[in-house]
């Protein structure tokens, strides 16, 4: 419609009416039109901000990447913005619902709601679920949230809403569950606690861990002043000295070692890492850190050092005793062949049995195992010739190497002198453990037969004075020799304490 210029209409008097009433009514007729054009100017502006407000609001949608739509249940189809289809992957405006349901993925799809007009909860309330997109077989996350407006009866009339893109975010979401699953396991693997004190309000706040590692039941939230009750005697003071040498040295970061006492009276060893969390004043607030059970390390650096403490003496009396064999065979040997020939044999026989104890960890050896290696060597006189019985027991390394060194020295003196040094001569070990006498003592005899006559020495020589007063004091009990004419007998005495 064009606007008609005022002033312009024709003032030809009509048929039937005066001038005066011609020039009123034309005067009517300008107002009216004046009106008219008015009117379609305030139609055109608020077209025209119409249109702006829409070019507004999708830059807005594109900018936040948010789409909008609006649901006419009736129709049942759902109408969408620019966004919208962006975001879904569509190109057609309006679309059946059924066909946007279609796109979600099965397992969210009841995630939307019933989508029921006539629910009394919101059908467009938030929810968030994944669809495919048509256009490229992608899949997504979208978060939808809308409102709806209803009839006098209740009945939804139309829904109106917004969905935007959340893969991203769900994308982190998952990362962060990983990573924490993944600090979990770490935790629990290295069976760790996790904690954080705060300095002002003198609490802490920890993994469930931290209950385990300190004795506390798993569901109990035990106050500081209860975790300080369970650090051994002196242990608080030394934690905080460590954090304020940290502290004045300008380090962030300490660790300590320290003891705690559970309520059963055992001791745990925890190591502590720990850094301090800095307020903007440069003071610190807050502690973090984590605590780790490292009793089992201590455990086996305190029975390492044991074992070099206890090396050190054995190797020392090892030595002792080699300087004895040599010193007192070199004493009593009448050429240096009879010399090598003893000593050789007497140190092959504290190896062997130190072989038998080192099997064992030096914490102890079977008695039946200590004789049978003493004894090797001299198998090879006739088996049935070297006759060992008794029942089975561990004994100290004391008593093995003594009664190991012992049945050395008269197996020796067997081969040259005794049974052994003949073609039928036999030679017995027997022992028996007497278990009604505190402490229990090991009775073992040796006894030879078959032999040359025995005739008592002379002289006792090296071999005799090591079993009667060596290997007594050694054995803490009595070797007594009997040399009858039957054939020479040896009987240990040896407390088991």
């Amino acid at each position: 419609m064009q606007r008609v210029p005022a002033g312009k209409m024709s003032t030809a008097p009509g048929p039937g009416l005066s001038s005066e009433e011609l020039r009123a009514e034309i005067r009517v007729l300008e107002v009216r039109l004046e009106e008219a054009n008015a009117r379609l100017a305030q139609s055109a502006q608020q077209r025209e901000t119409f249109e702006l407000n829409e070019d507004r609001l999708a830059v807005a949608q594109r900018a936040g990447r948010v789409g909008t739509f609006e649901w006419d249940p009736v129709a049942g189809t759902v109408a969408m913005s620019e966004e919208f289809r962006r975001i879904w992957g569509l190109t057609d405006e309006v679309l059946p619902l059924s066909a946007l349901v279609a796109l979600v993925h099965a397992e969210d799809r009841p995630s939307l709601g019933s989508l029921d007009p006539t629910e009394h909860e919101n059908p467009l309330s938030y929810t968030e679920y994944r669809i495919t997109r048509p256009d490229s077989g992608e899949v997504r996350w979208i978060a939808r949230r809308g409102e709806v407006r209803r009839g006098a009866n209740g009945i939804v009339l139309r829904g109106v809403g917004v969905v935007y893109d959340v893969t991203e975010a769900k994308c982190t979401e998952e990362a962060l569950r990983a990573s924490e699953r993944r600090l979990r396991l770490a935790i629990e693997a290295g069976r760790m606690a996790v904690w954080l004190y705060d300095i002002a309000t003198d609490s802490v706040q920890a993994s469930p861990e931290l209950n385990r590692l300190l004795g506390f039941p798993p569901a109990a939230a035990p106050s500081m002043t209860e975790v300080r009750a369970r650090y051994f005697t002196g242990e608080l003071e030394r934690l905080r000295a460590a954090g304020t040498s940290a502290m004045q040295n300008g380090e962030r970061y300490f660790e300590i070692e320290f003891r705690t006492v559970w309520p059963d009276t055992s001791i745990h060893w925890l190591l502590l890492r720990a850094e301090f969390v800095m307020a903007a004043t440069g003071e610190p607030y807050q502690v973090v850190g984590v605590l780790i059970d490292i009793t089992s390390r201590k455990v086996a650096e305190e029975h390492q050092q044991l074992l070099l403490n206890e090396l050190n003496h054995r190797v020392k009396n090892t030595l002792a005793t080699v300087q004895s064999i040599v010193s007192q065979t070199l004493r009593n040997s009448s050429s240096t062949a009879q010399a090598h020939e003893a000593v050789e044999s007497r140190l092959f026989a504290l190896s062997r049995v130190h072989d038998v104890l080192t099997r064992e960890n030096w914490d102890s050896a079977q008695l039946s195992e200590v004789i049978g290696e003493a004894v090797v060597p001299y198998r090879a006189y006739g088996a049935s010739r070297l006759i060992t019985r008794g029942p089975d027991r561990r004994v100290s390394p004391r008593i093995a190497l003594a009664l190991a060194m012992g049945i050395q020295e008269l197996a020796t003196n067997a081969v040259k002198y005794g049974a052994l040094s003949n073609e039928v001569g036999t030679v017995t070990i027997e022992w028996r453990i007497n278990t009604a006498s505190q402490p229990e003592h090991l009775y073992l005899e040796w006894s030879e037969g078959g032999g040359p006559p025995v005739t008592p020495p002379a002289h006792r020589g090296f071999g005799t004075r090591m079993l009667e007063r060596g290997l007594a004091r050694d054995l803490d009990g009595t070797v007594e020799i009997s040399f009858e004419g039957a054939g020479l007998s040896c009987v240990f005495d040896v407390p088991l304490s």
